[in-house]
């Protein structure tokens, strides 16, 4: 039975995303600003070395319960490079998502519920009239960032789409996961071609690779496709779950120390990245965040199966998210409040964004 608490949730959980990371970029990009009228105001030739890089990090079904330094869950995988970030910055703990990863990326992606987009559900194709979050930064920037897209794409099937929308360079899935993390297809700015690198690995590379070549401020949405589904064991070096079997049996019995394994490798090959970064995170913003709930088939108390990844449940919509980096001043600190459009805007129009500061 549909009930008016029920209702109301689905409003909430997309006003809590629609336009938060939207603004939130453009909020550290006025602070930048505001340093840069100060401090620089006398060489416009220097503005491009004061605007700061952005790294998005969004991970493909990752909870609250799946995820160090929240009470939910019994268990955690191991992430340092994820510890080490909620100690330098700010973690929160009621961000709000939609219940599955289409909605939640259009809403990021364009700013707007997923009734506007037309994103309500997975498999719906995001419109190319859409002003695209990168092509806002560059208008608002006038053009000073590259912008690109490494991972999972899951907007549209057409595999030049996210180059028409803006993003300077796409390299990753364009549908909504793999069959086989070690075979699959790569699209690179609307180019196919067969790999049999371990997914998280490639993105990695190709994140490093790309942010290797810069010469000028840059935002990467790097989207990993991990720890999604197929359920596996991510490779030995890459995490530290011990000697599983990789018999489909054993996995299939007892899931989580598999989905622990993709975890781990996705923060291992995450610091290699970070590590990689000229100058580290001292002109670098990292937003780190699930897109939604953890699967059903693996999720832990406080929720259950049918409360989480698919539902809007909190285990479904209640996800993790860390800000570090550049102009985050709260080092090691939690934020409680709901994340809300009004808020967001609120701090923006008056040039700061007080929480982190």
């Amino acid at each position: 039975m549909t009930t008016f608490k029920h209702i109301r949730m689905k409003h909430t959980q997309g006003l809590m995303t629609h336009s938060m990371i939207f603004k939130l970029l453009i909020i550290f990009l006025v602070i930048s600003c505001e340093k840069q009228s100060t401090h620089n105001s006398e060489n416009s030739e220097n503005s491009e070395s004061i605007l700061p890089n952005i790294l998005l990090v969004i991970a493909d079904d990752l909870g609250k319960d799946a995820t160090p330094n929240y009470d939910e869950g019994e268990s955690k995988p191991q992430m340092p490079t994820l510890r080490n970030l909620m100690s330098n910055g700010v973690t929160f703990d009621h961000l709000w998502t939609y219940s599955v990863c289409s909605p939640t990326r259009a809403s990021i992606l364009t700013g707007k519920l997923g009734h506007h987009t037309g994103v309500m559900e997975v498999e719906q194709d995001i419109s190319l009239d859409e002003e695209s979050l990168q092509d806002f930064l560059k208008s608002q920037t006038k053009g000073v960032y590259d912008t690109a897209l490494i991972g999972k794409w899951h907007l549209s099937n057409t595999i030049s789409d996210p180059n028409t929308m803006g993003i300077d360079y796409f390299s990753g899935i364009i549908g909504g996961g793999v069959s086989s993390y070690t075979n699959w297809n790569r699209v690179t700015n609307g180019q196919r071609e067969a790999t049999t690198t371990y997914t998280t690995t490639e993105f990695s590379n190709h994140a490093i690779q790309w942010i290797g070549q810069r010469t000028k401020p840059w935002f990467l949405w790097l989207a990993y496709n991990a720890p999604h589904t197929p359920f596996h064991l991510a490779p030995d070096h890459l995490h530290g779950q011990g000697n599983l079997s990789k018999e489909v049996a054993a996995i299939e019995s007892d899931p989580l120390p598999y989905y622990f394994s993709a975890i781990e490798a996705l923060d291992t090959e995450l610091g290699r990245i970070l590590e990689s970064i000229p100058n580290g995170l001292d002109n670098t913003i990292v937003i780190f965040l699930g897109d939604n709930g953890t699967p059903g088939q693996v999720v832990q108390s406080p929720y259950r199966g049918k409360r989480a990844k698919g539902s809007i449940f909190q285990g479904g919509i209640n996800v993790p998210m860390v800000i570090s980096g550049a102009g985050v001043a709260r080092k090691g600190e939690r934020e409680d409040a709901l994340i809300l459009n009004r808020f967001i805007y609120h701090n923006r129009t008056n040039g700061r964004f007080r929480s982190f500061r």
